[in-house]
């Protein structure tokens, strides 16, 4: 636990070494100036009652207005500061998160483990920023300021400084008691709470409330959210409660042992009770009091901290994409070759593509169809090599693919994914994500190819377009408009080796044949592997893989595979049947 409070001082002085030693500067001062005002306040009040010269008095009380001034000004700089490291520490903790879930192996990413550790790791970097400091500051501040009071009143008698050590020994075991059965409520509660907070986000959200609706369930989901809501409320209710109890008998004990300090004190002095003395220790036993509860709470925040600070140092250190291997893939200049590929999921016993053998040649325009289901994007996450872990070889020409730079690689190709990102941002700004290195803004070829331009061009604000209805003149795309969309951030790319996964599944089937018969026209030297399950295009490319239950079933042109695979006719008639495809000759 050292090393890792270790590992984050070592970060609080990357990000800003100077503010760090003034906010410790500052915060020592801050701890010992009102134990100077202690003494202070014990020398003024025995000045008034013992006729002290005037000119004495005065100085004392200028003194200890300078005190309060200087604490002032010093908490002011100190606040200034806080706030100036609590955003550099969230954006730098936040910053090295999500850059390590853009780098972990994609694989990894598949499992439940790793996915419910960012999701928890993203909700307790507030836990691990200037707050983690304060807390430690906090404690330290406490303890050098009781040590203070301590010192001060060690002349008194000593039953005083024992009731005010039993106080605070009170309040830190039953604070401590408190929080750790706060936190197994935490742990019980946290799955109920997350599914209270799944439907609160699906009930706020646009499109769900309009579907809620139709389907007439919103009722039905407010009374699921009710259960959950009351099921993780009841346990901190009672656990509040219970606290207040407790809160108000501390006060009480509290106030008799204060009451006992003071009779112990007059009983001591009297009849000759020094005025100053009394008003500090009337101080003292303030600053004792809320010294003592600063560091009980200081405590039980650093305690839930270093609960949660390792996990994401954990996630930090997975395994991360092979990016810089030695060989730099600048285009495909023969072919793509797969021998004997096997692939399974880390949660999984079984082979979600087995055996799988084919080439493709460099320029050709290729078909993958088969079923949902039948291993066609775990087959195309491999070839781009977003997966790893798989068995056989991948070639592009004469190299692994994994023995790749990968960021030449993905510099190289182009991808649309089945579920591809909606980004509410401007239709321009959706289009060059396509690729970010183009300083062109020309996307008009782009929009044209994805028939998506006469569209454009009766919205609002035009290419400036906000694509999200939240948005002053934003507007929401139709399931058919965004895939054209998407389509045109994959033509913006250009690149000359692209794959496309259900890339027109929800257009309509004319402009999706338009769509095909222009690419494929059009783009001669490019290879171009198209996954469907819809087999319009599969009369106008070049090759046709048909894929079945993770293996390769037939491969051939649409022509050859009508004559000679019984598995690919009965899929293409039972589409013509349905009248998702054009009647054309074979």
């Amino acid at each position: 636990m050292i090393k890792v409070i270790g590992r984050v001082f070592k970060i609080y002085l990357h990000i800003s070494k100077l503010n760090l030693i003034l906010l410790l500067l500052f915060s020592l001062a801050l701890s010992i100036l009102p134990i100077y005002s202690l003494g202070l306040t014990e020398k003024i009040g025995n000045s008034i009652s013992g006729h002290t010269e005037l000119s004495q008095l005065i100085l004392l009380l200028i003194l200890q207005s300078t005190i309060y001034i200087c604490d002032c000004l010093i908490t002011l700089l100190n606040n200034i500061i806080k706030n100036n490291l609590d955003y550099k520490y969230t954006y730098y903790f936040e910053k090295k998160l999500i850059e390590k879930v853009s780098r972990i192996k994609t694989s990894a990413l598949d499992s439940s483990r790793i996915y419910n550790s960012i999701m928890q790791v993203s909700h307790i970097i507030p836990l691990i920023g200037t707050r983690f400091l304060l807390d430690i500051i906090e404690f330290s501040k406490g303890v050098i300021s009781i040590i203070g009071i301590v010192y001060i009143l060690k002349n008194l008698h000593w039953s005083i400084i024992t009731l005010l050590i039993i106080i605070s020994t009170i309040n830190f075991f039953m604070s401590r008691l408190f929080n750790k059965e706060e936190l197994n409520i935490l742990n019980q509660t946290s799955e109920t709470k997350r599914k209270k907070d799944i439907i609160w986000d699906l009930l706020k959200k646009r499109e769900f409330a309009i579907q809620t609706r139709i389907l007439q369930v919103s009722q039905y989901l407010i009374q699921k959210w009710s259960k959950y809501f009351w099921k993780a409320s009841i346990p901190e209710q009672k656990l509040n409660n219970k606290r207040e109890y407790l809160v108000q008998t501390l006060m009480i004990t509290t106030h008799i042992l204060q009451l006992g300090v003071l009779v112990i004190f007059v009983i001591k002095e009297w009849p000759n009770i020094p005025i100053g003395t009394f008003m500090m220790l009337l101080q003292a036993i303030s600053l004792f009091q809320g010294y003592s509860h600063q560091i009980v709470g200081s405590l039980s925040n650093l305690h839930q901290t270093l609960i949660y600070l390792p996990l994401y140092f954990n996630i930090l250190e997975e395994e991360e994409d092979t990016i810089n291997n030695d060989y730099n893939f600048t285009g495909l200049e023969k072919k793509i070759t797969v021998k004997d590929l096997k692939f399974k999921y880390s949660n999984s016993d079984s082979y979600s593509l087995y055996n799988v053998n084919f080439e493709i040649l460099k320029g050709e325009k290729v078909a993958i169809v088969g079923f949902n289901g039948s291993g066609k994007t775990t087959l195309i996450k491999c070839l781009i090599g977003l997966y790893d872990n798989y068995e056989g070889n991948i070639y592009y020409d004469d190299k692994e693919v994994l023995d790749y730079n990968q960021n030449s690689l993905r510099n190289n190709i182009g991808w649309l994914a089945q579920d591809f990102v909606k980004f509410p941002f401007s239709l321009i700004e959706n289009i060059f994500i396509g690729d970010v290195r183009k300083q062109e803004k020309h996307v008009e070829v782009p929009l044209k190819k994805s028939l998506i331009y006469d569209n454009v061009q009766s919205l609002p604000l035009g290419l400036k377009t906000m694509l999200d209805p939240a948005f002053e003149q934003g507007v929401d795309l139709s399931g058919g408009q965004w895939q054209k969309l998407a389509l045109a951030r994959l033509f913006f790319r250009d690149s000359n080796l692209m794959f496309m996964d259900e890339p027109t599944s929800a257009i309509d089937p004319i402009s999706e044949n338009k769509i095909y018969k222009n690419l494929l026209k059009q783009e001669i030297n490019k290879t171009i592997i198209i996954l469907t399950h819809r087999l319009n295009v599969c009369n106008l490319v070049d090759k046709v893989i048909v894929m079945k239950d993770g293996g390769v079933a037939a491969i051939g042109t649409h022509k050859e595979l009508i004559k000679s695979s019984a598995y690919y006719r009965e899929l293409y008639q039972s589409q013509s049947e349905d009248g998702y495809i054009t009647k054309q000759k074979t």
